[in-house]
């Protein structure tokens, strides 16, 4: 049993090791509650899964984009590098608004690129960090 634990430990670390970075997977150290999606409350955060965001200076985006667009489009690339989300992670195309809600987290704790060449594998922009983190403070509204 031990060796088969292991054998699916390394698989996770080979199969994620291609874009050099751990992806949030499922794995959540807050409680289910604190991560529920609030359908009832408006937000005045004037974005949204469905909601596009304005393309601006501050925010980095060169078109406007919901964060559906950002994450499960291919065509979207919101980052620096010019990658989309799901170049990296293949299971961004099947996200829907909860799912992703759940995931915010995960992704607000990996590390940040500066935008060089020493940036850690799988550093998130600063950017879209931001933009995230003000989107799952809000309820993670559409």
């Amino acid at each position: 049993m031990q060796n088969a634990w292991i054998a699916m430990v390394g698989c996770f670390i080979l199969l994620t090791a291609a874009c050099g970075q751990y992806d949030g997977g499922e794995v959540s150290h807050t409680s289910s509650a604190s991560q529920t999606v609030d359908e009832t409350e408006p937000s005045e955060l004037g974005y949204g899964w469905d909601t596009k965001t304005e393309a601006t200076a501050a925010n980095g985006l060169h078109a406007d984009y919901s964060i559906s667009e950002i994450v499960t489009n291919p065509k979207v690339k919101a980052r620096t590098d010019a990658k989309a989300c799901v170049t990296c992670h293949s299971w961004a195309k099947n996200q829907d608004r909860v799912s992703f809600c759940n995931r915010v987290n995960a992704f607000l704790k990996m590390p940040t690129a500066k935008g060089t060449a020493s940036d850690a594998p799988g550093a998130k922009p600063a950017n879209l960090k931001k933009m995230l983190r003000d989107w799952k403070e809000e309820g993670c509204p559409e």
